[in-house]
């Protein structure tokens, strides 16, 4: 398939020059004389670069590859400019408008022809790694998901802030008792996610108690994260339901909530998060509650949308876990963040 180049400029000559020096190229060449009628080129045809002019009436170069840049969040549309202005200045106000590249007039057709190349084969592999990254996302969901025994009133909520993220969540039943695991891995993207899958694997689900399991999964971690150069780390908590009593342990997380008719009781924690050192035992404390009740627990990415009086003054209106989700969900709409958010509700 051609791929597809979109020249941008409001003197007829101009485009025609550049359109004279890459119609050998094999490329689908289209023009575009304003902004106006470049947004329409882009919706319509979907070019793989833009060659846009900084001189042009109405709506400037640098001001519509700031808008290209903006509305192209998703995919990568590299922008060369096209500029007469060749000074320092110029320069970094176009890289701050998200320029990809720069082409001086009188344009060199050798530096032309092989900076589009240069950049066809950057959006390539881009493309490449988007795929590969929304593939990761989705394998990573499934997993997210899947086997968690959740109960017909419990729910639960996974966003991660890029494609795949560092957060996981583990609910089973074991012996008539409900355990439940949040964690999150430190840092953003491909990595953090690895280090959630490689916590989910090695979790010991026999574990006699929410210290034993921690402590275990930090000596796991510890030895696989020891030979990282990077200071990566999970922070974890876990917690058991057995008959009206909750045990809970908690490695770095942030509290999770205990709600029931005696009021709302956070479970905090000063213990360090899992993976930093081998030596540590987990505590863990016990709370009698009366049904029925609410258990919510979450990862700091929920901080940035909600800080924690926030988040208990919600809680104290809310009365069923779905409920509870709908709440932050909600949030998560009209605030912004730029971590990954999950957050469990279980009902006692």
């Amino acid at each position: 398939m051609k791929k597809k180049v979109l020249i941008v400029d409001d003197t007829p000559i101009n485009r025609d020059l550049l359109v004279s020096m890459l119609q050998s190229e094999g490329y689908e060449l289209l023009e575009a004389e304003s902004a106006e009628e470049a947004r329409r080129v882009i919706e319509e045809h979907d070019p793989d670069l833009v060659l846009l002019d900084v001189l042009m009436p109405e709506v400037d170069g640098f001001t519509f590859c700031k808008e290209i840049k903006k509305n192209t969040q998703d995919r990568f549309l590299p922008v060369i400019l096209v500029t007469a202005l060749n000074d320092r200045e110029s320069r970094i106000h176009g890289l701050d408008c998200g320029a990809d590249d720069f082409l001086s007039k009188p344009v060199d057709r050798l530096e032309l022809l092989i900076k589009v190349r240069n950049m066809l084969k950057i959006r390539e592999l881009n493309e490449s790694l988007i795929s590969e990254m929304v593939f990761a996302g989705q394998v990573q969901e499934n997993l997210f998901f899947a086997n968690n025994q959740l109960g017909p009133k419990d729910c639960m909520h996974y966003q991660p802030c890029c494609r795949v993220g560092g957060d996981f969540l583990e609910v089973w039943e074991d012996g008539g008792a409900r355990w439940a695991v949040m964690a999150d891995a430190t840092g953003h993207g491909p990595s953090a996610a690895l280090i959630a899958a490689a916590s989910k694997a090695l979790l010991e689900r026999n574990s006699k108690s929410p210290k034993d399991l921690l402590t275990k999964l930090n000596l796991k971690l510890c030895n696989l994260l020891e030979p990282c150069e990077a200071a990566y780390y999970v922070t974890a908590i876990c917690l058991k339901i057995e008959h009206d009593q909750l045990t809970y342990a908690n490695a770095g997380h942030p509290p999770a909530y205990l709600k029931d008719v005696q009021g709302i009781k956070s479970l905090t924690s000063q213990a360090i998060p899992l993976g930093i050192r081998k030596n540590v035992t987990y505590d863990e404390q016990k709370l009698d509650f009366i049904a029925p009740g609410l258990l919510f627990t979450y990862s700091d990415g929920l901080l940035d949308v909600a800080g924690e009086k926030e988040i208990m003054t919600l809680l104290q209106d809310i009365k069923e876990p779905a409920e509870t989700c709908q709440r932050f969900i909600s949030l998560l709409k009209v605030r912004a963040t730029k971590d990954d958010v999950s957050f469990l509700a279980l009902t006692l």
